[in-house]
């Protein structure tokens, strides 16, 4: 299941204090019950990239509907060692679980910056302490991203799938980095 293994990947990145929240997004299937048998340490976690940890079990669940979260409900447990899982009743899209989860963050956690990440993704134990280095070495940058690997090109997992954009705001759009960069040195 790839969210479990995205979920282990991030609670084992060496970044000193962050929440993970999880949207479901009226999800019909078993899995928010295996995101909690992982969070007991039940489910072992296979993947190339790492190996599976049971000294970060278990994770304790905070499980809210999505109208406590709207409402902003304090969250009390120690960080790094929760899991915020927001069950919403429907599929709210991409864009609307999100906005769910960002809004119970601002009201109730009050974060410094806020990631969105999907769940197919699997993170490097550096991924956070590099991006918030980026982020505040510069008070006029306002978003950041990390270089994206592909999970599996041909057997291969050091092939970039996307290294990010430039936004253009006066053009309404991002340009790709790699793109740009690739034709400067070709023409």
């Amino acid at each position: 299941m790839d969210t479990v293994e995205c979920l282990e990947s991030l609670y084992r990145i060496n970044y000193p204090s962050y929440d993970v929240i999880l949207i479901d997004n009226g999800s019909t299937d078993s899995s928010v019950e295996k995101i909690k048998d992982y969070c007991a340490g039940k489910i072992n976690v296979d993947s190339k990239f790492f190996r599976y940890k049971h000294d970060n079990k278990p994770i304790e669940v905070i499980e809210l509907m999505k109208e406590e979260a709207e409402k902003g409900k304090e969250v009390l447990f120690s960080m790094n060692e929760r899991l915020i899982l927001i069950k919403n009743f429907k599929n709210y899209g991409f864009a609307g679980g999100n906005n769910v989860g960002i809004r119970f963050a601002l009201k109730a956690l009050h974060p410094d910056h806020i990631l969105l990440l999907n769940n197919d993704t699997v993170v490097d134990k550096n991924f956070l302490t590099e991006l918030v280095n980026a982020i505040e070495s510069d008070k006029s940058i306002g978003i950041v991203g990390p270089k994206i690997y592909y999970y599996d090109f041909k057997g291969r997992s050091d092939v970039i799938s996307f290294t990010g954009e430039d936004i253009i705001p006066e053009k309404g759009f991002g340009q790709e980095i790699w793109r740009r960069n690739r034709s400067r040195t070709m023409g």
